[in-house]
């Protein structure tokens, strides 16, 4: 893997690893009061793990992806041929900034209600405010900062 790939891959687990600290000290603390000691590893270890494990599989596909295109391309240069203009990067648009907008939302509520119902702490659900502003400024982005086509 390449180094941007790897920093990128270690930022989301990072953001997305951080909210396991939270519910295992809660689901210690919670399991000890019930059971009366002993060591907890509770269930909001496995959806997160899970959540944790799909994030790493689309990463490890995005840049695989990258890398067999960027191969091509080189392939297409080295014989002299012209670039197919399917290969080239598209520039970004209105409706690819409202797309990750409406996924970053839609994650971050997911995600909010997931903490909420493992957790069963609201203070917890304060990890879901990343994605949700991340998709505000992108739709804020997709509305000011891109012309209008019907214009």
């Amino acid at each position: 893997m390449s180094q941007s790939c790897l920093r990128q891959l270690s930022g989301v687990l990072v953001l997305l690893g951080a909210p396991l600290v939270g519910f295992a000290q809660a689901a210690a603390e919670a399991a000890v009061a019930r059971v009366g000691g002993g060591p907890a590893f509770g269930s909001p270890f496995i959806p997160l793990g899970f959540v944790l494990g799909l994030v790493l599989i689309w990463v490890v596909h995005a840049t695989l992806r990258e890398k067999r295109k960027l191969e091509l391309i080189a392939l297409f240069v080295e014989k002299g041929q012209q670039i197919p203009s399917q290969l080239l990067a598209r520039p970004s648009s209105r409706h690819g900034a409202r797309r990750v907008g409406m996924f970053l939302t839609a994650f971050g509520l997911s995600l909010g209600l997931l903490i909420y119902v493992l957790a069963d702490e609201p203070r917890y659900v304060a990890w879901c405010l990343i994605p949700l502003f991340l998709g505000a400024a992108s739709f804020v982005n997709a509305a000011f900062f891109y012309p209008d086509p019907h214009r």
